[in-house]
């Protein structure tokens, strides 16, 4: 059981357990005078240092602590403050990249634009001709049915002439027209010359087949050569492609075939202004 001189305190539990036993903290030894002798002095103040020895190094403790929890935190704040700065970066890039691709497709909707505006104009265009197209289809056709025309009377002068140009010898030998026609004469016109070799290349196209179709063909154009130059531009070249067209579908006619040679006679009757009555063929 405690005396009434006996205290409950953290110092005097401390200075008990440092203090030798025959040292009492109880006031009324005190007055005996046991504070006078130097050994319990230093006694007494050695117990003071323990106590505040331990006092301090509950508080060192107590701050390491607080210093590593701060410097947890503050490298912890460190990493969060650098992953938002590289994340501000990358929005940044990313922002420029936008701008960039917004500035392309700008530029893009303009060409686009124009281009519409281009194909609007060309469409309008295109429309326009092919309304001209129709039109001239139109003629055409008209020109078509006129060379129907021109195409029966073709066909009986041809039927007439065969009649009486073929000889009553099925067997014999047709002379080479090319080499035996004379030269064209003096007085005939570069125009006059065109229509000769016109009717001379027929008569050898309807007489002749063969290789030696081929060879009075060209024997008859070397002859008119220098004639065919002094004619026209446009009548020495349709009276070229006439006679090209006569040979190529003399033998194996097609559908376009009559309408190429009449409308190739009919080019150069134009260029030479000449009637078609006057041709002879």
């Amino acid at each position: 059981m405690s005396t009434k001189y006996e205290s409950s305190t953290p110092i005097e539990h401390h200075l008990r357990a440092v203090l030798p036993r025959n040292i009492s903290l109880r006031p009324d030894r005190w007055r005996r005078g046991w504070l006078k002798s130097p050994v319990s002095m230093l006694f007494v103040l050695l117990a003071g240092l323990l106590v505040s020895g331990c006092g301090m190094q509950q508080e060192l403790e107590t701050a390491k602590q607080n210093v590593e929890r701060l410097t947890a935190e503050n490298k912890k704040f460190s990493e969060i403050i650098a992953d938002l700065t590289q994340s501000k970066n990358k929005l940044t890039e990313e922002i420029a990249a936008l701008e960039t691709k917004n500035r392309s497709l700008t530029d893009e909707v303009a060409r686009t634009q124009k281009a519409e505006q281009a194909v609007l104009k060309e469409n309008s265009e295109l429309k326009r001709k092919q309304n001209e197209c129709r039109n001239e289809l139109a003629n055409l056709e008209k020109d078509k049915a006129s060379l129907n025309d021109q195409l029966d009377q073709l066909k009986k002068q041809i039927e007439t002439t065969d009649r009486t140009s073929i000889g009553d010898s099925a067997g014999q030998q047709p002379p080479e027209v090319g080499r035996q026609s004379p030269k064209p004469r003096e007085a005939l016109s570069p125009c006059d010359a065109v229509l000769e070799f016109m009717r001379k290349t027929e008569e050898i196209v309807r007489r002749v087949k063969g290789g030696e179709r081929a060879k009075q063909l060209k024997d008859l154009k070397q002859e008119y050569a220098a004639r065919l130059n002094a004619a026209p531009e446009k009548a020495r070249k349709a009276s070229l492609q006439w006679v090209a067209e006569l040979e190529r579908s003399w033998d194996k006619p097609d559908d376009n075939t009559v309408f190429n040679l009449l409308s190739r006679r009919n080019a150069v009757l134009e260029a030479c202004e000449k009637d078609p009555s006057s041709l002879g063929f």
